[in-house]
């Protein structure tokens, strides 16, 4: 071998060698981002025939709450598991809660009503099939009432889906998805559709507080994942609504809806310190929530976003 071929052979080395450094480190992961969606949180007028409507059409089962005490006012309710739940409950005020603002349950109850505008914040939640001809057939013929037979998602519009009334006529769409291989039933949760305002300032939010991914963009709609799970986001404009309809979150108005989503961290301190490097600011800090005098599991914040629907991060304590 010539020396300049050794030569040669001695740089590739260095070269491979550096680029295997094992100093050289990979990013650290962001701290915004998720584990995962942890809740979809319903306050309804009857909870426990919401809990038969999901356990008899969507096969829900209710899962043990994480920690202890138990929250006795909430119950959780699963799809598939290792997803995110339906957690519901009924209006306060509660036994053992002290709340921060006691007259947030001194509101106009607005009782539920098909006619009802419109207003800014969960649209419908997505529950994915297999078979959307053979799921429909059931929750017909159990007599619950279809809003449309052929939905148009924005999400996804070869999808074939239909939407439903669910409990307190909070709509729910049903979406045809190839089974996963982790499923174990028939159902699971496919996605948010959220209505909001304005689409590129609920992008920003996103992106500012949980790193959310855009997946597709136009005017009118947005396509978001966060920790994965798909958020659909639409203006008036992108659902076919007048937008002079849509009802603001009125301060002083109680809806019998979805109230809040929350994210589940491993530690949500750092993701509110990131969250507010970006400008954002929560309404309320972290807090470890006490029941009955005593601190239970869980600990969390809360955000709103652009319309003023409430976000939690949340993190369960040892």
């Amino acid at each position: 071998m010539t020396k300049r071929s050794l030569l040669l052979v001695l740089l590739a080395a260095i070269v491979i060698c550096a680029a295997v450094s094992p100093n050289d480190k990979k990013p650290a992961p962001d701290p915004r981002v998720p584990m995962r969606l942890e809740e979809i949180h319903y306050y309804l007028t009857n909870p426990a025939s919401a809990i038969l409507f999901l356990e008899s059409h969507f096969e829900a089962r209710e899962v043990v709450q994480p920690g202890a005490p138990r929250l006795r006012y909430v119950t959780m309710l699963a799809l598939e598991p290792d997803e995110g739940v339906f957690e519901l409950s009924p209006p306060g005020p509660f036994d053992g809660i002290v709340d921060a603002d006691p007259k947030q349950w001194s509101k106009e109850m607005v009782p539920p009503a098909v006619n009802l505008p419109a207003r800014y914040g969960v649209y419908w939640v997505g529950i994915r099939t297999t078979s959307l001809k053979k799921a429909m057939q059931k929750i017909e013929g159990r007599g619950v009432t279809v809003q449309e037979h052929r939905l148009i998602l924005p999400i996804d519009p070869r999808a074939k889906a239909a939407s439903i009334y669910g409990p307190d006529l909070n709509v729910f769409a049903l979406v045809e998805r190839s089974r996963r291989h982790n499923d174990t039933g028939e159902f699971g949760l496919d996605h948010i559709q959220l209505l909001v305002k304005n689409v590129a300032e609920n992008v920003r939010f996103f992106e500012d507080v949980f790193a959310a991914q855009v997946q597709g963009h136009s005017e009118h709609q947005a396509f978001l994942t966060v920790a994965g799970f798909p958020l659909a986001l639409s203006d008036p404009e992108g659902l076919d609504l007048v937008r002079a309809d849509v009802q603001e979150r009125s301060p002083s108005q109680f809806r019998f809806e979805a109230d809040h989503i929350s994210f589940l961290y491993s530690d949500i301190h750092p993701a509110v310190v990131a969250a507010k490097a970006k400008g954002r600011n929560f309404t309320q800090q972290p807090t470890r929530l006490e029941y009955f005098g005593k601190p239970t599991a869980h600990t969390y914040a809360v955000i709103n976003s652009p319309d003023g629907l409430a976000f939690e991060l949340l993190m369960h304590d040892k």
